[in-house]
C-alpha cells in the first residue's frame, strides 16, 4: 500500500515539475522574443531605441481602410491612401536607409485587390449588400503598403 502511495506521489511531483518547466520556458521565450526590459529599467548607454509610431502611421499594415471602387466575383477593389516612398515631404532631411515614419512621405492612392474566401467574416454588411463607394475597414493576410493583392479575414463597412 505504501509503495502505491509513493508511486502516486512521485508521478504527481514529476508532472508538477514538468508543468513548472514548461511554464518557465514559455515566460522566458515570450520575454526574450518581445525583448521586454525589466520594470523601471533604462536602456544601456548607446543602445538603439525605437520611437513611438505616430497615430497617422497606424492602419497601413494588415488593418486598413479604403473606398470600394469595384465588386467582383470573389473579390473587391479598394482605393487606399498609402505613403509614396519616392516622395519625401522634406527632401533635404531625407536620408536613404534611415527609418522614417510613414507621415514623412507624401501620400498616393492605390487600388488594392482584396480577395474574399470562405473564411472571410463580414461584420456590418454582407458581401451582397456592399456597394461601390462604401468605405470599408479590412483586415487582411498581407500589408497594404507593399502588396497590391491580398485575402481579407474581416471586412467591415464603415460608411457610404
Amino acid at each position: 500500500m505504501n509503495e502505491k502511495i509513493l508511486k502516486i506521489v512521485m508521478v504527481v511531483y514529476g508532472l508538477l515539475f514538468i508543468v513548472v518547466i514548461v511554464f518557465l520556458a514559455i515566460i522566458f521565450n515570450r520575454t526574450r522574443v518581445l525583448n521586454l526590459p525589466a520594470a523601471g529599467s533604462q536602456p544601456p548607454a548607446g543602445a538603439e531605441t525605437t520611437t513611438r509610431v505616430e497615430d497617422e502611421d497606424k492602419g497601413l499594415g494588415n488593418d486598413f481602410s479604403g473606398r470600394i471602387s469595384e465588386i467582383g466575383d470573389g473579390y473587391i477593389v479598394a482605393q487606399v491612401e498609402v505613403p509614396d516612398f519616392t516622395q519625401p515631404k522634406d527632401p533635404a532631411g531625407y536620408q536613404p536607409g534611415k527609418a522614417m515614419p510613414f507621415s514623412a512621405f507624401e501620400k498616393k492612392t492605390k487600388d488594392v485587390k482584396v480577395n474574399i474566401d470562405s473564411k472571410t467574416l463580414f461584420s456590418t454588411k454582407k458581401l451582397a449588400e456592399i456597394q461601390k463607394g462604401d468605405v470599408a475597414r479590412i483586415i487582411s493576410d498581407k500589408a497594404v503598403v507593399i502588396n497590391d493583392e491580398m485575402t481579407a479575414s474581416v471586412i467591415a463597412v464603415l460608411k457610404q
